[in-house]
């Protein structure tokens, strides 16, 4: 869903999803660590 939503259109080359990935959850675990 997140990359439907930020995605529309086809999504990018598979090594930049792995980047994106990897940059979700390194916010999301920044975002929880802060609480």
């Amino acid at each position: 869903d997140i990359h439907r939503a930020i995605f529309p259109k086809r999504s990018p080359s598979p090594k930049k999803l792995e980047d994106f990935d990897k940059g979700v959850l390194r916010y999301m675990k920044a975002k929880h660590a802060r609480r």
